[in-house]
């Protein structure tokens, strides 16, 4: 009998899967709050991207976001390599705290 064998592939996943859960939708969410802080339309976005516009409203609606993608719109937003690290950082953290997600439009002071 081997002790500390490695999980079966699909048990972590499962667990991925629960523990990431709505993860998309947090991330969908605050890009969506950087994209309107920056004052950039969803056109200036994604012809930079070289995209259309209905695949970055699925993925700010909560679409699956790849790492790929999270860079690519990261990138088209302006955002440097720092931010877009602790952005991550901090997305991964909040999700895990169960914080809930930023306010999409500021309040007025």
């Amino acid at each position: 009998m081997r002790r500390n064998a490695p999980m079966e592939a699909s048990s972590m996943n499962e667990i991925n899967r629960d523990r990431y859960k709505d993860l998309d939708d947090r991330i969908g969410h605050t890009m969506r709050a950087i994209r309107l802080q920056k004052g950039l339309q969803a056109q200036t976005v994604v012809d930079r991207i070289g995209k259309s516009k209905d695949w970055l409203y699925r993925l700010e609606r909560g679409g699956s976001w790849s790492l790929y993608n999270y860079m690519t719109v990261c990138n088209a937003l302006d955002m440097g390599s720092a931010d877009i690290t602790r952005l991550l950082n901090e997305l991964i953290e909040a999700h895990h705290l169960q914080r809930a997600y930023p306010p999409l439009y500021p309040a007025n002071p």
